[in-house]
């Protein structure tokens, strides 16, 4: 059977066998396609460059994590379910107009859920994996206040937060805050959670709220 490929790039055969061209065109045309990897991570740092091509994809099957083979980037990641959440714990903070207050100390925070290669909870997030990544809280006190994060400032002045948002009086006297935001962070940065009120001391309640860091993508 010889062979050609049609205008769709698809083999075909005819009835005269050639022995071992067929086979061997056969076998080219699944290498050529077999794109789609799949193995440990260390498998896929270790595969040599004469079985890469550039439009690899390899699924880790320890992480989960999905990577793109590029010409220029080498190994570059697509998805990853980097995700972590930290909840308030029974603890109180008191708030106060002259300094930024780091809430990001352990025993402000319960463990809830951590995935993707975050290390552990340490006094602050520490991003994993250069890229963009989502940081969202939601926190009450009992007066008004502004929470934002720093990056690797432990003692940030105004001009180095981010994300920062004003609180407002929702039912009585308690105040809630949300904040939102993404940025590019660098790996082995630590992200840190801080609030500051423009007037009297406002305590931050325990065992409500949040703040939590997820991967968006590597830019």
């Amino acid at each position: 059977m010889g062979n050609t490929k049609n205008s769709a790039g698809k083999r075909v055969f005819n009835d005269v066998y050639s022995f071992p061209q067929d086979s061997q065109d056969l076998a080219d045309d699944i290498d050529e396609y077999s794109n789609a990897r799949r193995g440990t991570s260390a498998q896929r740092q270790a595969l040599t460059a004469s079985l890469r091509r550039v439009g690899m994809l390899w699924e880790e099957t320890d992480t989960g994590d999905v990577w793109l083979d590029t010409s220029a980037s080498g190994w570059i990641p697509i998805y990853t379910d980097i995700f972590g959440r930290m909840n308030r714990a029974n603890t109180a903070v008191t708030l106060n107009t002259t300094a930024w207050v780091d809430l990001s100390a352990n025993a402000n925070w319960a463990a809830d859920t951590r995935r993707g290669g975050l290390a552990a909870y340490n006094n602050g997030w520490i991003i994993p994996r250069a890229g963009r990544y989502e940081i969202k809280s939601e926190l009450r006190a009992s007066g008004a206040f502004a929470t934002a994060i720093s990056v690797n400032k432990p003692a940030p002045a105004t001009s180095e937060v981010k994300f920062a948002q004003s609180a407002a009086v929702i039912q009585g006297v308690i105040a809630f805050a949300s904040s939102s935001g993404d940025d590019l962070f660098a790996a082995g940065d630590v992200i840190r959670l801080f609030a500051i009120t423009a007037t009297g001391s406002p305590v931050v309640e325990g065992l409500r709220g949040y703040w939590s860091i997820k991967w968006l993508g590597r830019s």
